[in-house]
């Protein structure tokens, strides 16, 4: 998966979803919470690779090398997970469109 590839599909899951992905007892992030709804990060991971242990501390590194997603880089993941994590939903397009003028996509 390409750089360009991997931002499309999170820009078009956050843009649909427009929740953030919670724990339910907790305002934590999580790359699946109980209702369904994914974070970032999530919409690169295909369903026969997703494990809890990833909600459960495993982490980006863990995500990285389960999923195979090495080539996209850490700090390309970790700045698409901050914009799940750290921003209301209503400002995502904006987060995303530049974040990809950052990281020279289109």
């Amino acid at each position: 998966m390409t750089r360009q590839e991997a931002y499309d599909i999170v820009r078009k899951h956050l843009l649909t979803q427009m929740q953030r992905s919670f724990a339910p007892t907790a305002p934590k992030c999580r790359y699946r919470n109980a209702e369904g709804l994914r974070c970032a990060i999530r919409a690169l991971i295909p369903d026969e690779k997703y494990d809890p242990h990833m909600d459960e501390g495993g982490g980006l590194s863990l995500v990285i090398d389960r999923c195979g997603l090495s080539e996209l880089g850490t700090g390309f993941l970790h700045a698409l997970q901050t914009i799940h994590d750290l921003h209301e939903p209503e400002a995502w397009a904006s987060e995303l469109d530049g974040f990809a003028k950052r990281w020279n996509l289109v």
